[in-house]
């Protein structure tokens, strides 16, 4: 059956890509809505499914192998689970440390990121037993944006904010070549992250809800294409213009007093700084380029459930490293409480509001 219901949208006749991606068949019977003006209806095979996020595939495609979604999400929900274990852990450190959440931004960054960990469990766990998606299941539509917006809207300002403040004053104090520019940079990265929790809510809030009132076919891929375009875009921003250089700045500033006067603590924060240089760069650079390349070819548009598992797979390695790297600093062992002495810049980059 040539130039069919069943011949993707996206794709056209192209023929790059069999009817049904060739996991089904394309039998006669009513038209869907994707091409209403051709006959013929996908019948995916089993442990196949056109039913993706954003996108309801079903009768146009079988491009989602289920097995591998429910899979991807049981190691997201257990990633979440290490997330959350190592979160606490922390938070009786802190506690410990005489740190509260009414005066240390770090300690209620942590408390937001077990929230985020406890939600996307809960998201995951009904993915697996429902096999609902963003679009077709309303309680997994309503709460995925959830954990997103803590993550891109809370979490990561917050803490980009803690490491570029740090910078500027850094830089104000400095009195060498390029520092009165580095300031200024500085000033305007602060300036503009704090606008990156409306854009967060509006990506991952507002778009997936936007499913929930409209079918049409050219709504739900410009609604795809802004979750994506947005997502992209405060990766590229948090990563590259602010983690990425502030850290680094950190990096030498602490590289340079260590080797003035060598100290074990100092040098543990580096190595610990120098880690999650490593992977805010690394985790940042995939998933933005993986956000770009479904935002740029439409042949990815209804498989956009794939991308959604990788992003989310790599947020708790984020949140871990970054927990890792706030921590209370250790003496023999034992948690140092508040009010001890410790370095300058050790107390700089874990100190109270």
């Amino acid at each position: 059956m040539n130039t069919t219901s069943c011949d993707y949208f996206m794709r056209g006749d192209s023929g790059l890509v069999a009817s049904c991606s060739d996991n089904g068949a394309c039998v006669a019977g009513p038209p869907n809505e994707w091409n209403p003006n051709k006959d013929g209806r996908c019948v995916c095979e089993n442990g196949w499914s056109g039913l993706g996020d954003f996108v309801d595939g079903r009768g146009m495609d079988c491009n989602i192998n289920i097995s591998i979604v429910k899979i991807w999400w049981g190691i997201i929900i257990f990633m979440h689970a290490l997330q959350f274990l190592f979160g606490l852990q922390v938070l009786q450190e802190m506690k410990a440390a005489g740190r509260v959440f009414s005066k240390d931004k770090n300690y209620r960054v942590f408390v937001a990121a077990q929230v985020e960990a406890f939600i996307r469990i809960i998201e995951g766990v009904l993915r697996i037993a429902t096999g609902g998606m963003v679009g077709s299941h309303l309680l997994i539509t309503l709460i995925h944006g959830i954990p997103g917006w803590i993550f891109w809207g809370y979490c990561c300002p917050s803490l980009m904010i803690g490491f570029l403040e740090i910078t500027l004053k850094q830089s104000k104090m400095d009195r060498g070549e390029g520092a009165e520019g580095m300031a200024k940079k500085m000033a305007i990265l602060v300036a503009v992250m704090k606008y990156q929790r409306a854009v967060a809510f509006f990506v991952f809030i507002v778009t997936p809800l936007l499913t929930l009132v409209s079918e049409d076919p050219g709504v739900l891929f410009w609604v795809s294409k802004l979750y994506y375009l947005g997502t992209a875009v405060m990766g590229v921003y948090v990563a590259f213009w602010c983690a990425i250089p502030a850290i680094s700045a950190m990096i030498n500033l602490i590289g340079d007093s260590n080797k003035a006067a060598p100290n074990e603590k100092m040098a543990e924060l580096l190595t610990r700084l120098t880690i999650f240089h490593r992977e805010v760069r690394n985790n940042g650079f995939t998933n933005a380029l993986s956000c770009c390349v479904f935002l740029a070819f439409p042949l990815t548009f209804n498989l956009q459930t794939y991308q959604i598992c990788f992003g989310w797979t790599l947020a708790p390695i984020i949140i871990g490293v970054a927990m890792h790297t706030l921590r209370p600093k250790k003496a023999n062992g034992k948690v140092k409480p508040a009010g001890a002495t410790t370095t300058t810049t050790t107390t700089t980059v874990t100190n109270d509001d």
